[in-house]
């Protein structure tokens, strides 16, 4: 076995050996040679990693997909449940509130589909709320997307002496007056309240006031009439066989004697006399040929229409086409029945009365029969007191969520 080597014994006045490594220079001993002394670095504090505890009420993570369900099944039964009527609810309650004209609801919707609703049987109109910061042109492309005849857009009234003021659009460009869209609007807000029972009302046109008055019950009028300017025509059109070609015609299909003319209540269209019903559902538009005839370019609708071969009977058949404003051709047209009253009378197309109402088909071609009433007086041989009017189906309502 081999003896353990004795450990060296220390004086004690000798310093005790260090090693190497472990030889540590304190902070007044000068620098080594060569190289500068490194600056003492701030003390700081370590960030606290004691864990956070977890409040005893939680409860623990889910063991699986089924318990997961169960526990958000049990938190949304527990959750309150907030009903929210639907929006045309609501905007009848917006609505009841209004005194005369709609700037309350405007003002707290500024943006909603109300009703597309018919004139007759065919024919569509879109109403619209909006505000009077909608651009011309949003509401040019919104009727382009709804395609119809013409779209409303009902604005706050400037005028003291009208409920509302309506904006109407063709596809293709807006209209200072149309027939069907007045009706169909003074419909819409006689129905919804906002003319409050009234059986005579004004709305505010491009063209100005349009009177408008309802027969029956007037929170659900059965029948409209609206009032039109007195009649204006322009000269006659002497290519009669251009106008005729035009239209996919002969001058024979022309009645002879009665001239081809532009007339107008507010919104100007060209008014062309055809011997019978057959001649008008032959007739084919042609826009350009319609501007070689006139000598110019021109956005007219063009009224091709047949009188009833009895003049006593008060009716006639008719249609319109308007390429020009997007529409190939109009179901019901009340801008241009108007004066179409008063050219059937001056050029007695129909039988002359003191007073006397006229009945107008149109769309039956297109498969959208609509019949517009005209009724006018006669004194001296002068025509007043136009109006035109019609009845109202709804055909559909649409709803919106709010977000």
């Amino acid at each position: 076995m081999k003896a353990k080597r004795p450990a060296p014994v220390r004086g004690a006045n000798e310093p005790r050996r260090t090693s190497r490594n472990s030889t540590r220079r304190t902070a007044d001993a000068p620098p080594r040679k060569g190289k500068q002394a490194r600056e003492q670095r701030p003390h700081r504090s370590a960030p606290a990693t004691n864990p956070i505890p977890r409040p005893t009420d939680a409860p623990g993570r889910p063991k699986n997909a089924s318990q997961a369900k169960a526990r958000a099944k049990a938190r949304k039964a527990k959750a309150p449940k907030v009903v929210r009527p639907p929006l045309r609810e609501r905007i009848l309650v917006k609505l009841t509130s209004i005194e005369v004209n709609p700037r309350t609801l405007v003002a707290r919707v500024p943006f909603v589909v109300l009703v597309i609703g018919s004139l007759g049987v065919g024919l569509g109109v879109t109403l619209w709320l909006s505000t009077d910061a909608a651009e011309r042109s949003y509401e040019l492309s919104h009727a382009r997307e709804t395609n119809q005849a013409e779209t409303v857009f009902v604005f706050p009234p400037t005028r003291a002496d009208c409920v509302a003021a309506i904006r109407i659009f063709t596809p293709a460009r807006e209209v200072p007056f149309a027939g069907h869209p007045t009706i169909g609007t003074s419909w819409v807000l006689a129905t919804e309240g906002v003319t409050k029972g009234a059986a005579r009302f004004v709305l505010e046109e491009r063209i100005g006031p349009v009177p408008v008055e309802v027969e029956g019950d007037p929170a659900r009028p059965r029948f409209l009439w609206m009032q039109h300017r007195d009649a204006t025509f322009g000269p006659e059109v002497q290519n009669r066989a251009g106008i005729a070609a035009a239209l996919g015609l002969a001058e024979t299909d022309l009645i002879a004697g009665v001239p081809i003319q532009s007339g107008s209540t507010g919104n100007e269209f060209l008014y062309v006399p055809l011997r019978d019903r057959a001649a008008v559902d032959r007739a084919r538009i042609d826009a350009c040929g319609l501007e070689a005839a006139l000598g110019k370019p021109t956005s007219l609708g063009t009224f091709v229409l047949a009188p009833d071969p009895d003049p006593a009977a008060h009716r006639v058949y008719s249609r319109m086409f308007a390429p020009a404003a997007g529409v190939p051709e109009d179901p019901a047209t009340g801008s241009a029945s108007g004066a179409l009253g008063a050219y059937l009378v001056i050029h007695q197309l129909v039988k002359p009365a003191p007073r006397l109402t006229i009945v107008s088909e149109q769309g039956t071609k297109m498969g959208r029969q609509s019949f517009l009433h005209v009724d006018l007086t006669v004194r001296d041989g002068r025509v007043g007191d136009i109006r035109v009017g019609g009845s109202v189906v709804p055909v559909l309502r649409g709803r919106l969520r709010l977000p």
